[in-house]
């Protein structure tokens, strides 16, 4: 996740922002192991480093204290982001997970096109969804061309996807018209 410059080295290392310092650190030399620009079945300089950088930010208590309340705060911008999207409305069905989804991604592409994904850690934690059922969605809306996978394993939209969003807002405008101009009817 980016945000306004903001990296997710969380996300780079692929653990909770609770994760223990041992676990960073397994999770550190393993990813460094399998990005190292010597590995020649799946060396990736550019992951090499961004593990580094991530490691370096996280891998030190004082150093990840600080990243930890701009991380804070980035999540706080996620959050406000799926508040813009489904206002007071829960997440109760299918349908509506994926409007959320498609919403979400839809504004952060239109927010920074050249940097337009989401980890499916941070989108699980805003959804409040098991991963099990983020899977699905995410398989079902790949499968449908509307998201996709970004070179940096991030999620992000499709052109069809952002169709679909807009699709389902022109839907839903509709059904706000019809509900608001039967509320005027007045009944003798």
């Amino acid at each position: 996740m980016e945000h306004d410059g903001f990296h997710d080295f969380y996300e780079v290392l692929q653990v909770s922002s609770t994760a223990s310092e041992d676990t960073i650190e397994k999770m550190f030399r393993h990813l460094a192991q399998r990005y190292h620009p010597d590995n020649k079945e799946t060396g990736d300089v550019a992951k090499f480093q961004e593990v580094v950088e991530a490691h370096k930010a996280l891998g030190d208590r004082e150093k990840r204290a600080q990243y930890d309340l701009l991380y804070n705060q980035s999540i706080a911008h996620q959050y406000s982001l799926v508040q813009h999207v489904t206002g007071n409305d829960s997440l109760d069905s299918d349908i509506r997970i994926q409007s959320v989804i498609l919403n979400v991604l839809y504004h952060k592409c239109r927010e920074n096109c050249k940097k337009p994904g989401f980890g499916l850690y941070q989108l699980r934690q805003m959804l409040d969804c098991p991963m099990e059922l983020l899977d699905f969605h995410i398989w079902y809306m790949k499968e449908r061309g509307w998201v996709r996978r970004t070179e940096d394993g991030m999620l992000a939209i499709t052109v069809q996807g952002c169709d679909k969003a807009i699709e389902d807002r022109q839907q839903q405008d509709s059904v706000k018209r019809i509900t608001d101009q039967s509320d005027r009817v007045i009944h003798l």
